[in-house]
């Protein structure tokens, strides 16, 4: 037996010679446990003074769960650490468990479950942030606003910071029943006052009112009626100077607005007269000094109008005379300034005016009006039956002579008899006869050559400019042009030689065929005009010795391009303005030109003196054509 357990003490010390030599003398000593069996490794564990056998190795502590003492401290897993790393924040936090170990059996770390966020200042989703990402759509506004869209965000468990404009949509405030502005008030400062309107006239009581976008039935938006249960009594209402009631409603009574020339009942009742005299509206009886002005107008005989004076009223040539009527507006209570009796060569008749005239009936003619035969003007009168009155003005009229009158001054030269042929300037306009475009007339014909019409030729007055151009069927029409004693019509087209008529257009005449047939050819003459044509061409210049300012004529000024602009398409000889501000500009009428080979020069002036000792000098004035040239011509002679 000895031998044995020798042989067993021999085999432990084969394991354990790598430990402690102390402590494994001790498992053998004073180990409470067996050794393990044979064949297992084992090891030799101090707890705190007691000597183990065991099959692990010790190690530093006893951390894993399971169930032995890893560290030979007499606990089994006593340096267990609890696992905490599944614990979620926010509302899963209440619910974080950590594991354990008990046994050797471990529990595993548990927590909350996580829910939606929802605004209530807590991390539902237990993801560490609280009301993160929570908005809704809301509205807002009122009046024309409502109903406006939104969005507002959760904050702190708080909705709030909405993007709704409660004022988008608002707009001025209108009467129309609709809270326009969006501030919660309809029609507010906007609505009108009306005005009870109890008569039906139009015309309210401003002591009634209502608002309203629209008056209401039996109200108007006047406020001017004096009497609003008189449907006859109202503004603009014609005023009744026989029932003493304000009928217009301006504050007036009968006696203070109506004139008395309108009324028995203000005549009598109302006007009081300023100078003695009888005053009797039932006998027509008045008899007043009146008021003087010049020797037309009411005068006295410096004694008084009444009875006890035995004295009348008189006139200028002292004959008593009594109230005199007007024309058609009553009697004439003679209390105005403006109510004048007013005698005349032919009559006498109480009127407004001084400037009017009196007939020999009494009837008072207005200044500036009259008959063929009389005409009044500023108070006086003239007449138009003489061969002599013909073309005297007066007033607005003129007198047209016998069997025409005095006719209104006419607004056109030609609406006067032999308006345009008289000598008169017959419209006072500063034009007489055919200067004056009221007796224009037209020229109107066709041109054609040997193939038929010729079109777009140009057509030229050379007196007055006139111009037109022909149409595809050569026809043209040149309108107004002024009468006159002499016309030179130019018929022109590239290629073909110019044609000229000279023609008499009388007042208002339409000139009808004024025929041309043009010849091609624009073969340039010496005199600066076409072959076969008497019209100067610019084009001619330096063509077969034709030649503006020529050189041989020494000119103190000339410009070929003025002197074409001047003398295009005139005949040779004929004068023409020369425009030239630099050289001309010192002359005080200018400067002119003889077509077309000539110098530009100064205008002429000169005048004629004729004196006549003792005869009567005789003036006489005509339109004449002078080198081309409309030229007023005056003529005066003794005779």
């Amino acid at each position: 037996m000895v031998i044995t357990l020798f042989v067993v003490s021999l085999s432990f010390l084969f394991f354990v010679v790598a430990g402690p030599s102390e402590t494994w003398k001790e498992c053998i000593l004073t180990s409470t446990t067996a050794v393990p069996a044979g064949g297992t490794n084992y090891y030799c564990c101090n707890n705190a003074g007691t000597y183990q056998w065991q099959t692990t190795r010790p190690t530093t502590n006893d951390a894993a769960c399971n169930g032995v003492d890893g560290d030979c401290d007499g606990f089994t897993d006593d340096d267990y650490v609890s696992d905490t790393s599944c614990y979620l924040p926010g509302a899963c936090a209440a619910e974080n468990i950590a594991s354990t170990c008990v046994a050797g059996v471990e529990t595993s770390c548990s927590t909350g479950t996580p829910a939606a966020e929802t605004c209530n200042n807590m991390d539902d989703n237990c993801d560490g942030s609280t009301d993160e990402g929570l908005t809704q759509p809301t509205t807002c506004g009122v009046g024309a606003c409502s109903g406006n869209a939104g969005i507002e965000t959760c904050t702190a468990g708080v909705w709030g910071g909405g993007t709704c404009d409660p004022l988008a949509g608002a707009s001025a405030e209108t009467c129309d029943g609709i809270d326009n502005d969006c501030d919660g008030l309809t029609d507010e400062g906007v609505k009108s006052t009306f005005y009870r309107d109890a008569d039906s006239d139009g015309y309210g009581n401003n002591t009634v009112t209502t608002a309203g976008c629209s008056a209401p039935a039996g109200y108007v938006s006047d406020n001017t009626d004096c009497n609003d249960n008189n449907i006859n009594v109202h503004p603009g209402q014609p005023e009744n100077c026989a029932d003493n009631i304000d009928n217009n409603c301006n504050g007036l009574n009968d006696c203070q607005e109506c004139d008395p020339d309108q009324s028995q009942y203000v005549c009598l009742n109302c006007v009081s007269d300023t100078t003695s005299g009888i005053w009797d509206w039932n006998t027509k009886t008045f008899q007043d000094a009146g008021i003087g002005f010049g020797s037309q107008l009411f005068e006295s005989d410096n004694a008084a109008c009444t009875a006890g004076s035995g004295g009348s009223c008189f006139d200028n040539t002292e004959t008593a005379i009594g109230h005199k009527p007007p024309i058609a507006t009553g009697n004439c209570c003679g209390d105005d300034a403006n109510e004048y009796y007013k005698p005349d060569q032919y009559g006498s008749a109480c009127t407004s005016s001084i400037n009017d005239c009196v007939w020999s009936t009494n009837d008072i003619q207005g200044s500036d009006s009259g008959n063929p035969d009389w005409w009044c003007y500023l108070g006086a009168w003239d007449n138009c039956t003489a061969a002599e009155h013909i073309g005297k003005h007066y007033g607005s009229a003129v007198c047209a002579g016998s069997g025409t009158g005095w006719i209104i001054f006419p607004d056109l030269e030609n609406e006067y008899p032999n308006g345009c042929s008289d000598g008169l300037d017959n419209d006072g306009d500063g034009e007489i006869d055919c200067a004056d475009s009221d007796c224009a007339g037209s020229i109107s014909g066709n041109v054609a050559d040997e193939s038929g019409p010729v079109f777009d030729a140009t057509m030229t007055v050379m007196q007055t400019g006139n111009t037109d151009s022909t149409d595809v069927a050569g026809n043209y029409l040149m309108s107004p042009v002024n009468c006159s004693t002499s016309y030179d019509i130019i018929a022109s087209k590239p290629e073909y030689v110019s044609s000229t008529q000279n023609i008499i257009l009388n007042p208002e005449e339409s000139k009808i065929n004024v025929d041309f047939t043009l010849v091609k050819g624009t073969a340039c003459e010496d005199d600066c005009t076409y072959a076969g044509d008497n019209t100067i061409h610019r084009e001619c210049d330096g063509i077969n010795e034709c030649e503006f300012c020529d050189a041989a004529l020494e000119c103190g000024f000339c410009d070929k391009s003025k002197v074409g602009d001047s003398c295009d398409l005139a005949q040779p000889g004929w004068i023409r303005e020369y425009n030239d501000a630099v050289n001309c500009g010192g002359f005080e009428a200018g400067c002119e030109i003889e077509c077309a080979e000539r110098c530009p020069k100064e205008k002429q002036k000169k005048k004629a003196k004729v004196t006549c000792e003792e005869e009567n000098l005789i003036q006489v004035t005509k339109l004449v054509q002078y080198k081309g040239k409309l030229t007023k011509l005056v003529v005066a002679a003794c005779g």
